[in-house]
């Protein structure tokens, strides 16, 4: 008999462990990695708290700390890296709509992308409501932005300054009329390090060289 509820007590043990232990209901990003190109995540992971950092390529986002939200439940963040110069990565939110709130991460360069460094960003919004009221502050204050945007300016173009290897983005939304439903963030950066394949002609251009001013003397 004490076997027995020893034996009840530790399968119960075990199970309560478990559940403290379990993965959280929602889903983290999907797609982070050194190769990727594209990552996302509900937003509903966020606020639960499941996501702590998603690295994208040669970049690492983390520190998600926010008061704005949204009653849609397939609202998102999409992590990009579209190789489109200068714009090289991208935070896209997308929602029927937005609380008043803030959002807040960090963008740091990936400790093998060393040589590369973030010069600017640019801030856009969108509403395609029928009458958009809204004030959507954004700034990045390693590189010197910071833009107020509305319905009727809803792109900054980009703002240079910097260049820094960490920054801290942040956003504080106002809504006045038909709420703001998306934004987007690019980064600008610095050209990076030749691409190993780049850097290997370039050795071999070079071995060559010294071959003929060898043959030459």
């Amino acid at each position: 008999m004490n076997k027995t509820l020893f034996r009840s007590a530790l399968v119960a043990g075990f199970a309560s462990a478990a559940s403290l232990g379990a993965a959280p209901a929602h889903a983290q990003f999907t797609g982070c990695g050194s190769s990727s190109t594209s990552a996302t995540a509900l937003f509903s992971s966020l606020v639960s708290g499941a996501v702590t950092s998603c690295q994208v390529g040669d970049k690492i986002y983390s520190d998600f700390v926010f008061t704005i939200g949204t009653t849609d439940v397939n609202a998102n963040i999409l992590l990009g890296n579209p190789t489109v110069t200068p714009e090289q990565h991208t935070l896209v939110a997308s929602a029927n709509s937005w609380t008043n709130g803030t959002f807040n991460y960090k963008v740091t360069v990936a400790p093998a992308a060393a040589p590369l460094q973030i010069k600017g960003i640019r801030f856009d919004s969108q509403s395609s409501l029928f009458t958009p009221g809204y004030t959507w502050t954004a700034a990045a204050p390693e590189l010197g932005a910071s833009v107020t945007l509305t319905q009727t300016t809803p792109s900054s173009g980009a703002l240079m300054g910097g260049p820094s290897s960490v920054i801290n983005v942040s956003h504080t939304l106002t809504n006045t009329g038909d709420p703001l439903q998306g934004w987007t963030d690019s980064i600008v950066q610095t050209p990076g390090p030749l691409p190993i394949l780049g850097a290997g002609a370039a050795f071999g251009f070079s071995r060559k060289l010294r071959r003929r001013i060898k043959a030459s003397v």
